[in-house]
């Protein structure tokens, strides 16, 4: 039974040769595409900070690969850190861990706080364990 134009396989019958190998070169060509938009996006996110693909590379490598917040894998969702005073660049971090210091507005003090409340939390509910 045809579909949109193409021809698709009835149950238990197989596609040839020719068109797997189509298929794979449409695939490969995606692929290519996506890599080259990636790339793109990099560019311009990196060109936001004045910082090159070089330094970025290089701080990922200082880095260890981590978000220097949490210490995961920076897989998924990063931004570049940076102070928003000087538009220094602190890092790459994880997005959840900028949100972090986003709601924090950057303050030691209330972060401090934050750590305290729940070091004092714990303990409470340690003692009623």
């Amino acid at each position: 039974m045809s579909r949109g134009g193409v021809r698709i396989p009835g149950r238990g019958k197989r596609i040839g040769r020719p068109r797997i190998k189509e298929l794979v070169q449409e695939i490969e060509e995606l692929i290519d595409q996506l890599n080259e938009h990636a790339e793109r996006a990099l560019q311009s996110r990196l060109q936001k900070f004045g910082i090159t693909k070089e330094h970025f590379d290089a701080l990922l490598l200082f880095q260890r690969k981590r978000c220097p917040i949490c210490s995961e894998l920076l897989a998924g969702s990063w931004v570049v850190d940076h102070d928003h005073l000087t538009m220094r660049v602190r890092g790459i971090i994880h997005a959840r861990c900028n949100a972090l210091l986003g709601l924090a507005n950057d303050d030691v003090e209330r972060l401090e706080a934050a750590i305290s409340y729940l070091e004092r939390s714990r303990a409470k509910n340690l003692k009623t364990l």
